[in-house]
């Protein structure tokens, strides 16, 4: 019996509806098409390649990588290379990611997104050089790809003569052109750029629109947030639950590293990630779901309860759960850190399901850290960043409940300031190295020279040896933050 052709016209008419669906964000009816496709022929290898591109949109890179990985086997194409990368990526599979993105760019060199990927990867893994290339082919092939620009600064300084810059600021000059997002991308580096260049009212001009843009599409409630940090303290009033360890899982393998964005919690987890026994996982979610529909009440908060009984079993089980989900990412490692920013809406929960995990908390005066996460344009998240009044809300209501732990928790959380850290980085790493339980290792002392994958904002400043010069720096700005600076008043330096 002789196979019918692949491209039949039942299949062909098949993948065609459900790539305009695709285009058109009618998703269920794309994976719907793609799979009435894949029943005719299970080898289809645009259909398996177009599921798959559609499965890493909808939150699922494993199944992706898996997908795309099959299509490769029967049509290789550089979009397929690069959707390939692009999954990888997501789940931090830097080096395989790269490999993916090369092998995109061997198929097709003027593939500029592939390029901009590439870039991003090898960012991470801290090949600056490679990755300040990579940008520089993205900018040369698309001169109009804001986003390029944007990545480019957080590596690398711009200098007014650099081929890139006038580029940057040609794009600038029909910025009227673009669509919204890539100009939200295009003022962040417009910012960076005449942060660099030493033009800060110009530098700050850029970054207020380009928050203000950012603002536009997003939804947050900051009278929500202050109801929901004050329902979380009332949830974990004083008491002897906050001194026992012998509830919850035993184990010691969680080092959760809090604190709000940009206060060094990228720094300290990559101190201890040169610890040859610490395995830094980075900004994970196993935590939120581990706890998932766990809930607290104060009466619940008795030591028999905790003890013995349905609410111990749970917290027992959702800590073990935790654990494995860690264990899973290293079987060897002596602690595993997670430094997830909402992590510290979870202390109190931590200190049932997991008492014996050590915390680090991660202070930093609020005017430079508002300032920095201003300056910032997050992948996910942060709505409260784009907006200097709602910036200062959020941060004094993170402060207030980091008060609160300190206060029912005296002693089990290490306070580490960011300031203190940059003055005397030898004596503060001694000191989260022994908060740990493990034995001091020089190679602590060179976590810039480490070639783990960083995959947040912070990934240029952690490849640096420290330096202090981020210390202060809302002075230079201090007109422009009046909102912030009064919506602080006297809790700036919390």
């Amino acid at each position: 019996m002789v196979k019918s052709p692949r491209l039949s016209s039942g299949p062909a008419r098949l993948l065609g509806r459900a790539v305009q669906d695709h285009r058109a964000g009618r998703l269920a009816d794309a994976e719907r098409g793609y799979r009435e496709v894949l029943a005719q022929d299970p080898e289809h290898p645009d259909a398996l390649h177009f599921l798959g591109v559609l499965a890493g949109m909808t939150g699922d890179p494993a199944r992706s990588v898996t997908l795309i990985e099959r299509s490769l086997r029967f049509k290789p194409t550089a979009e397929a290379h690069y959707h390939l990368g692009v999954s990888q990526a997501a789940l931090g599979r830097a080096t395989d990611a790269i490999a993916s993105f090369e092998a995109a760019i061997g198929m097709n060199a003027q593939h500029a997104l592939a390029h901009h990927h590439l870039g991003g990867a090898l960012s991470q893994l801290g090949r600056r050089e490679e990755a300040v290339a990579a940008y520089r082919t993205t900018i040369e092939l698309r001169p109009d790809m804001a986003e390029a620009y944007s990545n480019l600064g957080l590596i690398s300084t711009w200098h007014e003569d650099d081929p890139a810059a006038r580029r940057l600021l040609a794009l600038a000059a029909r910025a009227g052109s673009l669509p919204a997002a890539s100009r939200i991308h295009l003022n962040y580096a417009l910012g960076k750029y005449h942060e660099d260049t030493g033009d800060f009212a110009s530098a700050f001009a850029h970054w207020r629109k380009g928050a203000e843009l950012k603002r536009r599409t997003l939804t947050y409630d900051a009278d929500a947030n202050d109801r929901a940090i004050a329902q979380i303290a009332a949830s974990f009033p004083r008491g002897a639950w906050t001194s026992s360890r012998t509830h919850g899982e035993p184990s010691d393998l969680p080092v959760f590293v809090l604190g709000m964005p940009r206060s060094g919690t990228s720094l300290v987890e990559q101190i201890l990630a040169s610890h040859p026994q610490v395995h830094g996982a980075g900004e994970i979610g196993h935590l939120r779901a581990a706890l998932d529909g766990l809930q607290i009440r104060p009466e619940l908060l008795q030591p028999r309860l905790l003890e013995s009984g349905a609410f111990a079993r749970d917290l027992r089980r959702r800590g073990g759960d935790y654990v494995a989900g860690l264990r899973a990412l290293d079987s060897e490692a002596a602690r595993i850190t997670d430094k997830l920013p909402n992590n510290f809406k979870l202390v109190g929960a931590i200190q049932l399901a997991l008492p014996n995990s050590a915390i680090i908390f991660c202070r930093r005066d609020l005017r430079d850290v508002c300032l920095s996460c201003y300056q910032t344009l997050f992948m996910h998240g942060h709505a409260w960043s784009y907006d200097l009044a709602e910036l200062g809300r959020f941060a004094l209501a993170f402060a207030r409940l980091m008060e609160h732990w300190r206060n029912i928790l005296p002693g089990r959380i290490l306070e580490l300031d960011y300031e203190t850290l940059v003055a005397d980085p030898a004596a503060q790493a001694r000191r989260l190295i022994a908060h740990c339980g493990l034995k001091w290792d020089d190679r602590c002392l060179h976590h810039h020279e480490s070639n783990r994958a960083v995959q947040t904002a912070s990934l240029g400043q952690v490849r640096r040896p420290i330096y202090r010069s981020s210390v202060g720096r809302w002075r230079r700005y201090e007109r422009d933050l009046a909102p912030l600076l009064e919506m602080l008043g006297e809790g700036a330096c919390q």
